[in-house]
C-alpha cells in the first residue's frame, strides 16, 4: 500500500514498501530449497524437478513482481521524479511537474473492483516527450499489449483493492491543486 511519508507546499513524497509480499516469496522460497535439499535422496524426479522448478521461479518473482517505489513530487526542482527498486535492479524516470494535470484511479473489474493510481498528463507533455519512448509505445500497442495511455503513468505496476488508492489519488490532486 503507497503511503505518504512528507506532505508539505514544496514537496509530497509517496513510497510503497511491499514487506509482506517480499517476505512470502522470501520464506516460501527458503522452505521449498529446504525442501530439495533435505529430501533429494528420497524423492523421485518428479517431485525434485518440481521442487527445483519453484526454488528457481520464486526468487524471478521477487525480482519482477516485487518493487519499492518511492514518488517525489517538488516544487522546488519542478519535477515528478519515480524511484523503483527490484532484487536486481533501481530505474529513475522523470516528468516535468508542470505537465501534470491530475491524478485519477484507473479501475479494473474482473471478479471485484481493483485500481491503482495513474497520473495523467496534459497533451503538450506528448510534444515533448521522448521520440523513442514514443516509438516503444507505439510498437507495444501494435503487438497488442495493453497499456495506459501516452499520457499516462501508473504508479504501481498492479491493481489493488481497498481505498488506499482514492486516498493516494485524492492527495495527489489536493497537493497540485487539481480538482479530485
Amino acid at each position: 500500500m503507497m503511503r505518504i511519508i512528507e506532505q508539505n507546499s514544496d514537496r509530497l513524497i509517496l513510497r510503497e514498501q511491499p514487506w509482506l509480499l517480499s517476505g512470502l516469496l522470501v520464506l516460501f522460497t527458503i522452505a521449498v530449497a529446504y525442501g530439495l535439499v533435505t529430501s533429494w535422496a528420497e524423492e523421485g524426479w518428479g517431485v525434485r524437478g518440481v521442487l527445483l522448478f519453484w526454488t528457481v521461479i520464486l526468487p524471478f518473482g521477487l525480482h519482477y513482481f516485487v518493487h519499492w517505489v518511492r514518488i517525489d513530487f517538488d516544487r522546488l526542482t519542478g519535477r515528478i521524479d519515480i524511484l523503483r527498486r527490484g532484487l536486481l535492479f533501481e530505474s529513475r524516470r522523470s516528468w516535468p511537474l508542470k505537465r501534470l494535470a491530475r491524478a485519477q484511479l484507473q479501475e479494473m473489474r474482473d471478479e471485484g473492483v481493483t485500481t491503482r493510481v495513474v497520473l495523467v498528463f496534459d497533451q503538450a507533455m506528448l510534444s515533448e516527450m521522448d521520440p523513442g519512448e514514443r516509438q516503444r509505445l507505439a510498437r507495444l500497442k501494435a503487438r497488442g499489449f495493453r497499456q495506459a495511455a501516452p499520457n499516462e503513468v501508473p504508479l504501481a505496476g498492479y491493481f489493488s483493492g481497498g481505498a488506499g488508492g482514492k486516498s493516494v489519488a485524492g492527495a495527489i490532486n489536493r497537493w497540485i491543486g487539481a480538482a479530485s
